[in-house]
């Protein structure tokens, strides 16, 4: 029998390098796990900013909320107006059952069903505040062609939107 201690230089070498490589392997599972929750992270930020634009462009562009102008032959319904008598309705926003949403309209009295309150400020939310054209009949064309040609000033009130997920 030979005394050398080779044999356990090699062994404590390859004990070394398996440790290395299992410590390595649990390095990369972690970082995968952070990539796999920043994805679903982003994915659910992607979604709530979708459910949102469309809250938004179906506000603005709705004949159930908007204005409408009529004369003896045409009518149609205004962009970006809100009728006083209408009610919101999520359905009408297009906003599903498992969000939820703020709708706020200064000087404006309607029928909202996005009167939440988001009380938890580490939710991510979709804000936008716009303005629209407040009316409180049906406009006629004589009443249209004086706001669009600046003869006179309709009733122009803020809107602050924000939606979030349950």
């Amino acid at each position: 029998m030979i005394k050398t201690k080779k044999g356990q230089i090699i062994i404590l070498d390859v004990l070394f390098a398996v440790v290395i490589i299992i410590l390595m392997f649990f390095l990369l599972m972690k970082l995968a796990e952070i990539q796999m929750y920043k994805t679903n992270s982003d994915k659910s930020i992607e979604k709530l900013n979708n459910v949102g634009t469309l809250a938004y462009k179906r506000f603005l562009n709705n004949p159930g909320i908007n204005c409408k102008v009529t004369d003896s032959a045409n009518s149609f319904y205004l962009p970006g107006t809100i009728f006083t008598n209408t009610s919101i309705t999520k359905d009408k926003l297009g906003i599903s059952s498992d969000y939820n949403c703020s709708l706020i309209i200064s000087d404006v009295v309607l029928t909202n069903e996005c009167n939440q309150i988001l009380t938890d400020t580490n939710l991510e939310s979709y804000n936008i505040d716009f303005s629209v054209v407040v009316c409180n009949s049906n406009l006629s064309k004589q009443q249209y062609t004086s706001y669009t040609s600046g003869t006179s000033t309709p009733q122009i009130e803020q809107v602050s939107l924000k939606i979030w997920r349950n």
